[in-house]
């Protein structure tokens, strides 16, 4: 996070709201959501149990199959704080995104 002013008395992460909405092929609402702060706190295993076990179960998704997953940032600005502290401040966002293969059926 980039404090532009260096005038923060809090973490910008804690306002911005991070909504999974939907698994694009299923058609589902949010699936899950929490604060950018939260988010940057979890285990890869606490998103997985919260995000992607829900949806596809111990299975994961088949093999060949593909969904799409939609997410939202909101800015919370219905809170009882001064938030012109963030005026000019900007983040940078990494998403790291590992996949692993489970003992299957050889298909060859």
């Amino acid at each position: 996070m980039i404090d532009a002013q260096g005038n923060n008395t809090d973490d910008f992460g804690n306002f911005i709201e991070v909504e999974f909405l939907y698994n694009v092929d299923n058609l589902d609402e949010v699936i899950y959501q929490t604060t950018l702060s939260e988010l940057q706190d979890m285990s890869p295993e606490a998103i997985s149990e919260n995000i992607f076990y829900p949806e596809l179960g111990d299975q994961g998704l088949p093999v060949g199959e593909t969904h799409d997953l939609v997410v939202q940032f909101n800015f919370l600005a219905d809170v009882e704080e001064d938030l012109n502290q963030f005026q000019g401040d900007s983040l940078q966002l990494e998403w790291t995104f590992v996949a692993t293969q489970t003992t299957g059926d050889d298909n060859r």
